[in-house]
């Protein structure tokens, strides 16, 4: 089965924006032709609402990739030891740590649509993605980029500079996109605003569901 840079997509899409707790280090994805295997990489024994999430997860893919089995696997893998790549892995999530060294193939895309900015949105991601970000929403008008990063306390210089760096590596792949950034402090439990037009690219995950308020700009 080949899977598509569709299903991809919406498999990070559902992962970075219901999923990501604190404890999460990592997850992988091991694309073969009879079944895809799916690694969480915990830092420490995940919690009964991490295991809910996790089975939860494998649910929603078993119904994407409909002509292949789907296997699940948890790992607690404390720090500072690495996430291991395997032959065929992909990542779909990789927190950032201190130190730590994430080697990624950058993608340059000609087009500019919906689907090749949310890609380029999660790859800009892997290994950026700082304990005190609460969520990252994405506002494309035409071939503009606006993305609003909030925040739990008011964000240090290393929040600052891996915010700048995910707009930045968004921008260098995609040709002829221009881009803007805004940092938001909102402390949980503080719902995380929505607004319409927005896309979630991002948002770690909190027993309170999102809010209908909109942003003030």
């Amino acid at each position: 089965m080949d899977i598509t840079r569709n299903e991809i997509s919406r498999l990070s899409q559902d992962l970075l924006v219901e999923t990501i707790t604190t404890n999460l280090r990592a997850i992988t994805i091991n694309l073969q032709p009879k079944e895809q295997v799916l690694i969480f990489y915990y830092e420490k024994q995940p919690t009964e609402d991490e295991v809910s999430l996790y089975n939860a997860v494998l649910k929603k893919i078993s119904l994407i990739f409909t002509n292949t089995s789907v296997i699940g696997k948890k790992i607690v893998l404390p720090k500072p030891e690495p996430i291991p790549l395997r032959q065929f892995d992909q990542w779909i999530f990789c927190r950032y740590e201190k130190n730590a060294s994430l080697f990624k193939i950058k993608t340059f895309y000609k087009e500019i649509t919906k689907l090749n900015i949310l890609m380029a949105s999660q790859y800009a991601l892997l290994g950026n993605i700082a304990e005190n970000l609460r969520a990252i929403s994405l506002e494309s008008v035409g071939n503009d980029l606006s993305y609003f990063f909030f925040y739990d306390k008011d964000p240090n210089h290393e929040d600052k500079y891996l915010s700048d760096v995910i707009k930045s590596d968004v921008l260098w792949s995609i040709e002829g996109v221009s881009g803007s950034l805004k940092r938001f402090v909102l402390p949980e439990p503080e719902k995380i605003p929505s607004q319409e037009g927005h896309v979630l690219v991002y948002r770690r995950y909190e027993k309170e569901p999102l809010d209908s308020a909109h942003v003030n700009n």
